[in-house]
């Protein structure tokens, strides 16, 4: 294309019009390409394509966009949802504070994952949903469960496991340490975490931070061929857990119940802004159950099994309106922390070995969680200072 045939500004502008409002006024607009599937392309700008499913004027869910964030709490984060969004044409776009932003089209997004998605029959749904709630509540068979210590540095989350699952090597590796005398950093801590759980009636373990995997290993090791008990001390230091006695894990299913309400237990959860102000609810009720318990131990659970449901659908951190009061509700729960962190073990009911390092891992990562979302509109940044 010569330079005389090149288009203007002026007529670059009017040929990428908004398909929602008509214009194209320099606000920050997505386009999504044409792609084998779908000849056609597409600019909306990205209030008009938030805004397109809810505005009764404009009635076009069509062209509602939401983020891959919005597609996954929306939609979950299985299988089906990776293969769509992977299937499905995107537009980035630079956000006000200059970081890029990816876009779906909703439609689309839910066209392609109704392709992908395979529905369990009833027997496999019931045995999924079983194993679910089994590995939650600390009742996993260890047939079906691999051991969580395996697990590599990440966010593991509260997953909650019977002790007596994880002093036993994998089956193909016991030959070995069964020959020999000296046992691993790994198997001794093993033990030495049996010991705690008994000590203190555990019921389980809830892991927070696994093994650190060596940096040559991370990304292509094969699961089958990790040998925990071939890891040094220093990568075994690095585990952090909280041991969960029977009384924590009724009050933690307590609070997952006040802030998840109806989609407790659900294998399927969908999110939406609502979620926000459901959130703050549930911070107003609990603070009335916190103070109404009768000693330290249970405002330690009840605190605890709180932040983790937060933690573990964090929809509420980026999915919220312009003052909301979320930053609020964050200062308040990290206030609620440190007044609890000043307790001895002994009042709050907790072993100093594991549970104790392990809150505070744990509260790490909710902080790095809720300082990193950017604040949007005339909302003030998130600060758990804890």
């Amino acid at each position: 294309m010569t330079e005389e045939e090149a288009p203007s500004v002026k007529e670059e502008a009017e040929r990428n019009l908004c398909h929602v409002c008509g214009r194209n006024d320099g606000r920050a607009i997505c386009h999504f390409e044409p792609n084998e599937d779908i000849p056609g392309e597409i600019f909306i700008h990205v209030f008009c394509g938030k805004t397109a499913a809810i505005l009764p004027h404009i009635n076009r869910p069509d062209l509602e966009i939401l983020t891959k964030a919005g597609v996954k709490n929306k939609h979950g984060t299985g299988v089906s949802v990776t293969l769509a969004l992977q299937q499905c044409r995107s537009a980035k776009v630079a956000d006000p504070s200059n970081r890029e932003q990816e876009y779906y089209l909703a439609k689309e997004f839910e066209k392609t994952y109704l392709a992908v998605y395979k529905e369990p029959n009833d027997e496999e749904n019931c045995q999924q949903t079983e194993e679910r709630e089994h590995h939650r509540l600390g009742n996993v068979d260890q047939q079906t469960v691999p051991n969580p210590m395996f697990e590599d540095d990440s966010n593991a989350g509260a997953q909650i496991v019977p002790p007596e699952q994880v002093i036993h090597d994998p089956p193909h590796k016991r030959q070995k340490h069964d020959d020999c005398n000296s046992k691993s950093p790994y198997q001794f801590e093993m033990e030495r975490l049996q010991q705690v759980c008994d000590r203190c009636r555990g019921v389980g373990y809830s892991l927070i931070r696994g093994v650190a995997r060596e940096s040559n290993t991370e990304g292509d090791a094969d699961e089958d061929d990790f040998d925990p008990t071939q890891c040094s001390q220093e990568q075994v230091n690095h585990v952090r857990v909280i041991v969960i006695t029977k009384e924590r894990q009724d009050r933690m299913e307590e609070m997952s119940k006040l802030i998840l309400g109806e989609q407790h237990g659900q294998e399927l959860m969908s999110f939406s802004t609502s979620f926000s102000y459901q959130v703050i609810n549930a911070w107003n009720a609990f603070t009335v159950r916190f103070q109404e318990a009768e000693d330290w131990e249970e405002k330690f659970d009840l605190l605890l099994g709180f932040t983790d449901t937060l933690k573990e659908h964090d929809v509420w951190m980026h999915d919220n309106e312009v003052g909301w009061g979320g930053d609020k509700m964050v200062r308040q729960l990290a206030l609620s922390w440190r007044l609890v962190l000043r307790r001895t073990d002994e009042e709050l009911g907790i072993d100093p070995e594991y549970t104790r390092p392990g809150i505070i891992a744990l509260l790490e990562q909710f902080k790095d969680a809720a300082e990193l979302v950017e604040a949007h509109g005339g909302n003030e940044p998130m600060k758990f200072d804890f």
